[in-house]
């Protein structure tokens, strides 16, 4: 968790601050400082977090508090789902259960100081960022792939006809989300089957060499899906391949076979010529 504590001057009372995070920075950027009356947070957790909760992340002020008797508050969804609560008195902001990124990347949390007497906001609310930082908790998955299909045994040498898809729920375009689609066993082993990258998460099937029905009717393979995140988390899927026969051989007459077929023609012939 890393924690950097921003000192906020307001100038324009009727700034609004936006619900998504993204909005909620630009408009801190733009604040021109004159006197301080925040002191908030921009606070990094890092998911599911395996710590003692309540688990101290912040801690808020107020400079108009001085000689009132006041409460602070703060609310939004990650109040209101139960991952925030803030000690009303000395301002103290917890974490209350880990936090899933892939669910919750952001929390925009309002922070406001009222008076007790008299429940009324002592000052103008404003609001802090809760960035959700992302482990390598989910594996890369295959979510598109035939379990089963059927090859020609006269199929040409290239692709097979066959479509994998998967996809990795981490953050995008880090190493937690990126992978790598690989062949890791065949049976039997020959023709080659090989994964050829088409996009970041698909790859279609390619084999060298060639499929012979009379020797091998049906082929297992294994393909596993691998991330490049510490420690690498990796799925696997397996895929059906029979092989159809076709007409790739001419028929041929066994040595007793042809024998037989011999006499059998020579003895009709003859009978055909007695008869005439």
């Amino acid at each position: 968790m890393r924690t950097v504590f921003l000192f906020l001057l307001v100038a324009f009372q009727a700034l609004a601050f936006g619900s998504a995070c993204e909005e909620g920075r630009q408009k801190r950027d733009l604040l021109v400082r004159t006197k301080r009356r925040w002191v908030l947070s921009t606070i990094e957790l890092e998911e599911e977090m395996i710590v003692k909760y309540p688990y101290f992340i912040s801690k808020m002020y107020n400079d108009k508090i001085q000689g009132k008797d006041f409460r602070f508050e703060i609310t939004g969804v990650a109040v209101t789902k139960g991952y925030l609560t803030i000690n009303e008195t000395s301002g103290e902001v917890f974490a209350l259960k880990p936090i899933d990124r892939e669910k919750y990347p952001c929390f925009h949390v309002i922070f406001d100081v009222y008076d007790t007497d008299t429940n009324q906001k002592i000052d103008k609310e404003l609001a802090f960022d809760v960035d959700v930082k992302d482990i390598n908790d989910n594996p890369p998955r295959f979510i598109d792939f035939p379990q089963t299909f059927t090859v020609s045994e006269s199929q040409a040498e290239g692709f097979l006809g066959v479509q994998v898809v998967a996809q990795d729920i981490d953050e995008k375009n880090t190493k937690n989300s990126t992978f790598n689609i690989t062949v890791i066993k065949q049976t039997p082993p020959e023709p080659k089957i090989q994964a050829k990258w088409i996009d970041e998460r698909t790859v279609h099937l390619n084999f060298t060499g060639c499929f012979d029905y009379e020797k091998v009717k049906d082929y297992k393979i294994t393909l596993e899906a691998k991330d490049h995140g510490t420690p690498p988390l990796s799925s696997t899927a397996v895929i059906s391949l029979n092989v159809r026969d076709t007409n790739t051989h001419m028929p041929e007459f066994k040595e007793k076979e042809v024998s037989f077929a011999f006499i059998y023609i020579f003895v009709g012939f003859v009978k055909f010529l007695r008869c005439h």
